[in-house]
This record gives C-alpha cells, structure tokens and sequence, in this order.
C-alpha cells in the first residue's frame, strides 16, 4: 500500500481497558481532520517498516478522531503485538483511508448484533449510528466474553439505545450463541463479529434470515491456511505475460510475493480486503472463493490471493 494512499497520524492517546485490550486514539498530521467513515469501516495500519493490519474503527462516526483496539495476546513479532509494547504516546502510525465491507443494512426495519469479545469494536459504531436516528427500533445486542472485566465499551454502551444483553462463560459455562440468532421477526437483519468458533457457529443459522445476515471475522476460517491448501494451479499475468506456479503448499499471494510481484496485503486472512486483485475467468466455478469480504458480484471479476484459489489456471490483471 502506497504511503501516498495513506494518512498519517500521531497517536494521541493510549488506554489499556483490560489486560490484553489497548486503545489507540489517533489525529491526523497534515490535514485538519480525518475523511468520515461509516459505521463498521476499518482502517489498516502500516508500521514503519511495511507491516500493515486491518482494525476495526471504534468509535462515533462523526467524531473527528479515529479509535481502534488491539488484542495483544498475538505472536510476538505481529503487527499487534508490536503496537501493544512498542508504540507510545507521540508516536506516527500510517493509516489508511476507511475500508467499508462490513456496514448497516439501511433498509433494515430492525437490527440484532452478536458479538464476542474484542468483535464489538465494529459494532460499536454501528449502534453509535443507530443511537442518532430517532426513527429506528431500539436494536438488541447479544455481547459474549468470558467476564464482566473482559467487555469492552461498557460505559458507552450504557449511554445508548440499545437493549444490552451480556453473556459470561465464566458464570454460565460455554453458551450457545446460536440460540440468541433464532427467530428473526420481520424486516430484522442480523450482524455478527467474533473469534472463528461464534463466526462458524452463527453462520449455520444464515439460512434461518433469508439474505438477511452481515458479517465480519478477524481470522481466516479453521483449516485454512494450515498444511496443504489444496491443488497444484497456475497464474497468468495477463499485463506482465508472465505465469506463475501456485504450489499446495502455499497461498496465491505467497506465490506472487516469492515471484516479485508487489502487492499490498494486510490481515492474510480473507478479512479486510487489501490484497484483492482483477481476474479473468471464463467460468467463475476456476476460482475457489475463500475470503470473507467480497460479494457474490465482486467475485465475478476479483478475488483475495492471500487465501483464495484457482483451478487449472486463472488470469490475473495486476
């Protein structure tokens, strides 16, 4: 990702609200404030040397300041284990305008939301949204942590119209978060955001709301990624008329990356949608779609190589 592409910021304020949670509270530098999000956007941060990772923004749209929260229990050397013990208040991050795949369905008579642990943060904004339209019925929101002392936003929340309803496995052992996405009433659309179980779990009721359904995870689905990925394949560099061999062991991207092919990548997971590129196919069954952020649509001509696959050979126009 291109620095011109990116804004950068100073980093204002640092809260740790738990033991494995930070905020950062960021400002832009050379401009008076930073360009309006909408509710679920995320913006992909950019160390220093090149790392980049997506994060959710976590605050009031409207707001001239731009929020995110990082988990820190990551391995060390990733990106959000370098932002928990490195960065400091004063300090410049690089980030990116916002990136909105995940947002309110504005036709939507009425709006329910899962979430688990730090999968709050885009809903967050969401139900900021929500609050400052007076014509909307009151959402519910299903928030699932292991403790009261591990959710996030409490305080916030409590300040908002939103019928809250917290969930500790602690207290009540391992709830089923499927038994809160049941019965969808009329017009009711679904959002969730979570660890990969709540995403896997919540996406075998999606048939239940008829298309109804939003979504967004942090991590690629299990089992991918991991060993073999799948079959021997080709890419054609329809600009460059170069091809390149995708071996089972690695991903498109790793592949293109290993030929010295620049792409812009981030989360490596599907997620956020930094990676997509422009394909050529004459039948849309040569790609295996395995991301979580591109439509039906987008399918047809683009995909994520960070974890998605060809069959045979596919064209690709970078």
């Amino acid at each position: 990702m291109s620095k011109r592409l990116l804004i950068k910021s100073v980093v204002t304020k640092i809260d740790r609200p738990t033991a494995s949670v930070t905020f950062l509270h960021f400002a832009p530098v050379h401009r008076s404030q930073f360009p309006l999000y909408k509710a679920g956007a995320h913006t992909v941060v950019r160390l220093h040397d090149g790392m980049m990772r997506p994060y959710s923004l976590c605050g009031d749209p409207p707001q001239s300041e731009w929020r995110i929260a990082v988990h820190g229990r990551n391995t060390p050397g990733s990106v959000s284990h370098r932002i928990t013990n490195d960065i400091a208040e004063g300090d410049y991050l690089y980030l990116s305008y916002p990136q909105e795949k995940f947002g309110l369905a504005v036709t939507a008579a009425r709006h329910r939301f899962i979430a688990g642990g730090i999968g709050i943060t885009p809903i967050l904004a969401m139900l900021y949204a929500l609050h400052h339209d007076s014509s909307i019925v009151t959402p519910r929101l299903h928030y699932f942590a292991r403790s009261r002392s591990d959710c996030l936003f409490l305080d916030e929340l409590e300040q908002l119209n939103v019928d809250v309803h917290l969930h500790y496995s602690t207290d009540q052992g391992r709830p089923d978060v499927r038994d809160v996405a049941n019965e969808p009433e009329s017009g009711e659309h679904l959002y969730y955001c979570g660890p990969p179980t709540m995403m896997e779990a919540l996406d075998q009721t999606a048939h239940a709301w008829r298309g109804r359904v939003h979504s967004e995870g942090f991590t690629a689905k299990q089992g991918l990624g991991l060993g073999s990925w799948g079959s021997d394949f080709e890419v054609a560099l329809t600009n460059a008329g170069r091809r390149i061999s995708v071996g089972s062991d690695e991903t498109t991207l790793q592949a293109l990356l290993k030929a010295g092919i620049r792409i812009d990548y981030a989360c490596e997971g599907g997620i956020c949608g930094t990676c997509v590129v422009d394909v050529d196919v004459d039948n849309p069954a040569d790609v295996d779609h395995r991301d979580h952020c591109l439509t039906e649509q987008e399918r047809t001509t683009t995909m994520a190589p960070c974890v998605s696959r060809g069959r045979g050979t596919i064209r690709l126009r970078l």
